[in-house]
């Protein structure tokens, strides 16, 4: 689990996309205007929170990441929610893989 909550960022620093292993990936309460596509190819990543940034949409390469069940995308645009991808629902304040 790696938690970059609050720390001021406009971007993911490079190296998290290094961390193969990571399962949680925390990003909420940042300025982040997009998440690179390249989350998806983090394996074993489970749980992604982007809440509370600048988001306008999610890349659409993210629901194809193998082990992610849940995103927590609260307190973004609305574009966080639109057209929620086959196989995912909106679950409270973010999206969660069906089944999971």
């Amino acid at each position: 689990r790696l938690s970059l909550r609050g720390a001021g960022l406009g971007v993911v620093p490079d190296a998290v996309w290094e961390l193969e292993h990571l399962e949680e990936l925390d990003v909420g309460g940042n300025a982040l205007a997009d998440v690179p596509a390249r989350v998806a190819r983090l394996p074993r990543l489970r749980v992604l929170d982007v809440s509370w940034n600048d988001l306008g949409e999610l890349p659409r390469g993210l629901f194809d990441a193998p082990a992610l069940r849940r995103v927590e995308c609260g307190g973004n645009a609305a574009g966080c929610f639109e057209d929620v991808p086959a196989g995912w629902r909106r679950d409270g304040d973010g999206l969660s893989r069906e089944g999971a």
